[in-house]
């Protein structure tokens, strides 16, 4: 039969269907025409192209565009019903002028769904190529008529990688096309994909930390560079087709690239709460300053109790941003009196600590804000500039939060909430009037106290710098001095990472301390940083200054107080080495291959010479294992790490 021996074209059936939209269903000559066969393109990447017609299939940059062929066919199709009583209607088509015309037939809306089939699978592939070719022919003949580069939503340079090849292209997006040019001023692009049912998505791939002998002062977090590929890059993925990866060159141009595409492709994702769809509409618009949109109730109107969030959620989550949206008109309603003081703080340290720890509730967070704090601008830096083009104490405020918006952005963001410190600073005391709000006392090795200042993207690196700098001590590379902080689990000390950021220092200081007294802090009780001697290099005593000479003094008359037999650096090295021979004995090793936390134990790997009498079955590594506290291994670790790298890089400086 026909049906089993023919061939399906299905119209909108299948992913690589067709969809024939009717414009004007009447011709001149009484024939019922399709018209705009376009408009419904796929992307660049069409059926295999038959033997007999590679004279369609050429560069379409210069087959079509130069010479402006026109390509025609004619032939015969079954149109298809669900019903297998009624005959089969056999149509005479026709494809000439881009113009697809039926015989004795007529599509009206473009709603109705048709089927049709031809005579073999061979005719429908021919047909389908040559609708393929025809749509591309008319999308860049549109474009080759054009003097100036075409009208898009959003432009510019990215790396496209598809099947493991990348090559670096101008995009234009144009309606439902995503056009690629070789170069800016170029009209013609070299290729283009349709994004019409495609699916656009944030491709974050990560790779796993591995262990280089690198300083744990270095956090050991890949740099920005290293991440720009991973965390910049968007996926379109289409029926049928291998996936399109696009790779940016900020977080900045993702999200708006991420947002053009998806608009464009008509993703279901951008349909969401009133506000958001404010916000879309918005950035659809380019965010003019004329627009009506910025005095829209949901931006200018606020309740007096909110009874619905800003962003759409679901379930349990919904009520945890209620509650986020409720404490936040709490924060800005409630008039911050003295005597209040210590309430308004716990509320913004909970409202900031709460959405550093659930990712969804940060842009409830930032809505909330925004609609409660100005009624014009749904753009956070834009926001600020706008507060920062006025006069008063909200300019100078608006200066300061763009300040630390800007130091943010380049230095990276934080791990953990607001601690108790920072938050009292900027409540209590004008932020405004100095670079660094909040500061801190570090205790000295002769008992005396140093104030160091610094905000919330301030490191622990760049604080002992400055406290070697203003003690007049040499750098810390060099003096082998160090942070730490006390510890209130253990009641000891607890070293500083250089990389770690002191305010997330101080909150998780604040997090321990809550464990440890099982309720509230005290308003008296603060963390307490001490700046102590890390590492001694023998070679570079000639080097000490008067200040480091002494912090040595003070610390052996510390020890003399407490009834202990006082050491210098050098003795406290050769009693080290002594004791560990002592205990340990005699190990002959080449080099370490590694070292490290093994179940309950820390364990050493070394590589060591062979003998020339060894077993031939003797193998030049061995593993040497040592009982230790879990805490003890992580410290020993870290500190072989660091005195590996330290002992390198001194000795690269002292060549």
């Amino acid at each position: 039969s026909r049906r089993s021996c023919g061939s399906k074209l299905s119209a909108r059936s299948s992913p690589r269907a067709l969809s024939l939209a009717c414009s004007s269903p009447i011709t001149p000559e009484g024939l019922y025409a399709v018209r705009d066969v376009s408009t419904e393109k796929r992307s660049d990447d069409g059926y295999y192209t038959p033997p007999d017609a590679s004279r369609l299939s050429g560069d379409i940059r210069t087959s079509l565009i130069p010479s402006f062929d026109t390509v025609e066919k004619s032939g015969y199709w079954n149109q298809m019903s669900d019903s297998r009583l009624k005959s089969l209607k056999r149509r005479f088509v026709v494809l000439k002028n881009n113009q697809l015309s039926f015989y004795r037939t007529a599509l009206v809306t473009q709603s109705a769904k048709y089927q049709f089939m031809t005579d073999s699978e061979k005719t429908t592939h021919e047909w389908v190529t040559t609708l393929n070719t025809v749509i591309k022919g008319s999308t860049i003949r549109d474009l080759a008529t054009r003097c100036a580069p075409v009208e898009a939503s959003i432009s510019g340079w990215m790396t496209k990688v598809r099947c493991g090849h990348s090559k670096r292209v101008y995009a234009s997006l144009v309606r439902q096309k995503l056009m690629f040019f070789k170069n800016s001023e170029d009209t013609v692009p070299c290729g283009f994909t349709q994004l019409k049912g495609a699916r656009v998505m944030d491709k974050q791939k990560t790779s796993s930390d591995e262990y280089s002998g690198s300083s744990d002062e270095q956090n050991t977090d890949k740099s920005p560079q290293m991440q720009k590929k991973d965390t910049y890059s968007l996926s379109i993925e289409m029926a049928n087709e291998d996936p399109l990866y696009i790779v940016l060159r900020s977080s900045e141009e993702k999200e708006k690239w991420l947002y053009f595409l998806r608009a464009a492709s008509g993703d279901a994702t951008l349909c969401g709460s009133p506000f958001a769809i404010l916000v879309q509409r918005m950035l659809a618009e380019g965010g003019a300053p004329d627009s009506p949109l910025w005095k829209d109730l949901l931006l200018t109107s606020c309740d007096d109790t909110p009874k619905e969030t800003l962003m759409d959620f679901d379930g349990p989550d919904k009520k945890k941003a209620l509650e986020i949206a409720k404490a936040t008109y709490l924060f800005v309603s409630v008039l911050m009196r003295p005597i209040a003081a210590q309430y308004h703080i716990d509320l913004a340290q909970n409202i900031l600590s709460t959405a550093m720890q659930h990712e969804f509730l940060r842009n409830e967070v930032y809505a909330q804000l925004i609609k409660l704090t100005s009624g014009s601008m749904p753009f956070s830096i834009q926001h600020i500039a706008r507060w920062c083009m006025k006069s008063g104490d909200e300019s100078n405020m608006a200066e300061y939060c763009q300040c630390a918006l800007e130091r943010v952005l380049r230095v990276g963001g934080r791990e953990a909430g607001p601690s108790r410190l920072e938050t009292t600073s900027v409540l209590t005391r004008d932020p405004t009037t100095t670079k660094f709000p909040h500061s801190i006392s570090v205790r000295l090795p002769n008992a005396q106290y140093q104030v160091v200042e610094f905000d919330g993207s301030t490191e622990i690196g760049q604080c002992l710098s400055s406290l070697c700098l203003k003690l007049g001590i040499r750098p810390a590379l060099l003096s082998g001095y160090a942070l730490y902080i006390d510890d209130p689990t253990t009641k000891g000390l607890q070293l500083l990472k250089g990389k770690q950021k002191l305010c997330d220092c101080l909150y998780e200081w604040e997090v321990r301390q809550r464990d440890v007294l099982r309720g509230r802090i005290s308003a008296d009780c603060t963390a307490t940083l001490s700046l102590r001697m890390r590492h001694y290099w023998r070679h570079l005593i000639c080097n000490e200054t008067a200040m480091e000479k002494s912090f040595l003094v003070w610390r052996m008359a510390e020890e003399l107080v407490s009834g202990r037999i006082p050491t210098s650096p050098q003795l406290a090295e050769q009693l080290a080495a002594l004791y560990a021979q002592d205990v340990i004995r005699t190990f002959p090793y080449n080099r370490l291959a590694s070292f490290g936390g093994f179940h309950n134990d820390f364990m050493l790997t070394a590589e060591r010479m062979l003998p020339p009498e060894a077993h031939p079955e003797e193998t030049s590594r061995e593993r040497v294992t040592f009982s230790m506290e879990k805490h003890e291994v992580e410290q020993l670790t870290l500190h072989l790490a660091e005195y590996i790298r330290c002992q390198k890089l001194v000795w690269k400086v002292s060549k």
